[in-house]
């Protein structure tokens, strides 16, 4: 967050010319699509305080260069978001896939280069935090990348599907596939209907009450590892669970941190 540059004095010699560099590694939780069957397996569950499913998804990830289209998310065929490829270039999407009793309903962001092997920060929010069937509900899907080198965020993209289940019976199908008690699969369901399990690598998983504000999720794609949200104390209210990925552990002995506020672990 905080970067110091110390510069002063003459060049050693006539014509030179200061260099800045710098070193960057990270770490991350390496899903293999294909056969390997690689993903994470939570509750899709209603939050003991709020009594409804969580308002907003949030994840950090990496996209495999290699594949075209892979399920980042979903909840037992009920609902995913996934990452698509368009064309042979690094650009594509992201997609919010509905499935109700007309098929299945999307909403997708504009196209940004998920392709380009850096990490880009994502969220899936509802905007009414209401777990009713009967109401009209837009799912707002956003996906940004910040660049270290300029301290900014250089692409963003969003996108959001509307459901109106207040006038139509039909569309409310779509929400109470949102709302059905499922499990979460972090890198998609071994076998998915939604598309080809995710290959790349996430670092951050979490899931929020309410609808996270626009500045909390921008602090969170300059800087992946903070958890403020909407309130000063959203990350011991709001904050339902969190996967971090970006710490040095054996993830294949079983092993991971599930945060379910700043200071208190389970």
């Amino acid at each position: 967050i905080l970067r110091i540059r110390e510069y002063g004095g003459p060049p050693p010699k006539a014509g030179s010319y200061n260099q800045y560099e710098v070193e960057q590694f990270h770490y991350a939780l390496n899903f293999y699509g294909g056969t390997y069957d690689t993903h994470v397996k939570s509750s899709w569950a209603n939050d003991s305080k709020t009594s409804r499913k969580p308002d907003t998804v949030e994840f950090r990830f990496m996209q495999n260069q290699n594949v075209t289209q892979s399920v980042l998310v979903e909840s037992e065929n009920k609902w995913a978001i996934t990452a698509e490829q368009s064309g042979s270039s690094n650009y594509g999407y992201l997609k919010f896939i509905l499935s109700g009793s007309l098929g299945y309903a999307t909403g997708t962001t504009q196209k940004v280069p998920l392709w380009n092997g850096e990490f880009w920060s994502a969220y899936l929010a509802r905007s009414t935090m209401n777990s009713a069937a009967n109401i009209d509900q837009e799912y707002k899907l956003k996906v940004k990348q910040f660049d270290a080198s300029s301290s900014r965020i250089i692409y963003a993209g969003s996108g959001s599907l509307i459901v109106s289940g207040a006038a139509n019976v039909v569309s409310r199908s779509y929400n109470t596939a949102f709302n059905a008690a499922t499990d979460v699969y972090i890198g998609s369901k071994p076998t998915s209907s939604f598309g080809g399990p995710f290959t790349g690598s996430m670092q951050e998983f979490r899931f929020w009450a309410n609808e996270l504000d626009e500045g909390a999720f921008d602090n969170h794609v300059s800087s992946p590892r903070a958890i403020d949200g909407n309130s000063s104390t959203a990350s011991f209210d709001d904050l339902i669970l969190r996967y971090s990925f970006d710490i040095t552990i054996a993830y294949n002995a079983g092993s991971f941190f599930k945060i379910v506020s700043y200071n208190q672990y389970s």
